[in-house]
């Protein structure tokens, strides 16, 4: 029989989970800003999400400054590897059409763009319709200035409970970085245990020009959701 009609030995099926990082820091925001900070009462906290953060902008801003996946506190590698480890308690029993086991993976492709156009504001700060995070990617929130803190915070969870994959994409600022800082980069994902890295090397400027003149940038190659791609051939979305 096909594999998909339950006749391969090994049947299982890949669980992505998608917005890891905003799950992770919704609950370290309702953690500090309602229950140990006492700064405001949850019901208020709701409120402001329920009402997409407008005429919230004082409390939003509190809630951005809150500890996050990526930081590479103890409290907030604690809590990720804490929901990691119940997602998989309650997942590692279930079976799936072919009778197989569910994987869990930290990945999600175009669904950052997709899922975020119909997912509703959330306790961390993100506004309806911003992307959500990729993978083991930080938010898009935290800008982190070092790419170690985000590394030490993947690698702080238990991976081998996410057999489907665990990706964590990474852009370098074109001309800022050499080849010794990129091997120490690599080396250090790989002595971290993490499985996929995704590495762009771009300029924003070069990508602003590639909009206005493709033709001058049909060369020009990214990496994005699993896959490269030639820029210029994106849709003006997928380019944002």
């Amino acid at each position: 029989a096909d594999y998909t009609a339950g006749g391969g030995r090994y049947n299982p099926h890949g669980l992505p989970l998608g917005g890891f990082a905003h799950l992770v820091d919704s609950l370290l925001a309702i953690r500090e800003l309602c229950f140990e900070d006492r700064h405001c009462p949850l019901e208020e906290l709701l409120k402001a999400v329920r009402a997409n953060w407008e005429g919230y902008e004082a409390l939003r801003a509190k809630a951005l400054d809150m500890p996050h996946f990526g930081d590479d506190t103890p409290g907030s590698n604690a809590l990720a590897r804490r929901v990691l480890d119940d997602i998989y308690d309650r997942t590692r029993d279930l079976r799936n059409e072919r009778g197989g086991p569910f994987q869990l993976g930290l990945y999600n492709y175009r669904d950052i763009v997709e899922w975020a156009k119909i997912t509703c504001a959330t306790p961390d700060g993100r506004r309806p319709g911003d992307f959500l995070s990729q993978g083991l990617t930080p938010s898009r929130l935290h800008r982190a200035a070092e790419v170690t803190s985000a590394i030490n915070s993947a690698s702080a969870l238990d991976l081998t409970k996410c057999p489907a994959n665990a990706l964590m994409t990474i852009s370098l600022p074109l001309g800022g970085i050499n080849l010794q800082t990129l091997g120490q980069l690599e080396r250090a994902f790989a002595a971290s245990g993490l499985a996929m890295l995704q590495l762009n090397c771009v300029d924003k400027a070069q990508l602003l020009d590639a909009r206005e003149h493709p033709e001058r940038h049909k060369d020009l190659i990214v990496r994005l959701y699993g896959y490269s791609a030639r820029f210029v051939s994106l849709t003006p979305e997928m380019q944002d």
